[in-house]
C-alpha cells in the first residue's frame, strides 16, 4: 500500500550554499492557495469548530477511525476552486509511482463532490497550530504547522491516507 504516508520538515526551509530548500512547498502550497481561495462564507463553512493541535491520523496518535466528516462541500466550490482543491491532492499522491498515482488521482477525482476541506485555528502559512484537511469518501490528507523544537518558527507535519487501502487499515480494500 502506499499509504499511509507520513510527511515532515524542521524546519520548513532551510539553506544548502545558496539555495533554498523547502521539502514541503509543493504539498503545503497547493493546500494554502484552495484555503486562500475561500470566499468568507464558505470559509465559515470550513472552519472546524475545535482546535486541532497536531495530524489526527497520524502515527501512535489514531484509532483507525476518521473523524466524522465537517467542513465545505467541494462540490459547491467554483471551478476553479475545485481544480486547487484537486491540484492539492495531486500534489500528495504524486509520490505514488506515476500509474498508481494516476489512478489513484482519477479515484480521488471521481469523488470530488463528495469530498470536504475543513480547517482549525488559522489557515496561514506561518500560523501556529494552523491546521488544513482534505476529506474524502477515499481520500484523507492533514497538514499542521506545529511549534519547532529547534527553532523559533513553525514546521510541517502533514499525511495522506486512503481510508479504504491503507496499509494497517481496520477497514482495507479486498
Amino acid at each position: 500500500s502506499i499509504t499511509p504516508d507520513f510527511t515532515g520538515t524542521e524546519p520548513k526551509s532551510f539553506t544548502v550554499g545558496s539555495t533554498t530548500v523547502e521539502p514541503l512547498k509543493e504539498k503545503a502550497g497547493t493546500l494554502f492557495a484552495a484555503f486562500d481561495s475561500l470566499t468568507a462564507d464558505q470559509d465559515t463553512q470550513a472552519k472546524l469548530s475545535a482546535s486541532v493541535d497536531d495530524i489526527l491520523m497520524g502515527p501512535s496518535v489514531d484509532s483507525g477511525k476518521f473523524p466524522a466528516t465537517e467542513g465545505v462541500q467541494v462540490s459547491s466550490l467554483s471551478a476553479d476552486q475545485q481544480k486547487l482543491v484537486l491540484a492539492a491532492i495531486g500534489a500528495w499522491v504524486d509520490d505514488a509511482a506515476p500509474d498508481e498515482a494516476a489512478s489513484m488521482l482519477k479515484t480521488y477525482e471521481s469523488q470530488l463532490a463528495q469530498t470536504t476541506i475543513a480547517y482549525a485555528n488559522t489557515k496561514t502559512v506561518d500560523g501556529e497550530n494552523t491546521y488544513l484537511r482534505i476529506d474524502g469518501p477515499r481520500v484523507w490528507i492533514e497538514l499542521v504547522n506545529t511549534r519547532s523544537m529547534s527553532t523559533p518558527n513553525v514546521h510541517y507535519h502533514g499525511v495522506w491516507r486512503d481510508k479504504t487501502d491503507d496499509y494497517g487499515s481496520t477497514n482495507p480494500s479486498s
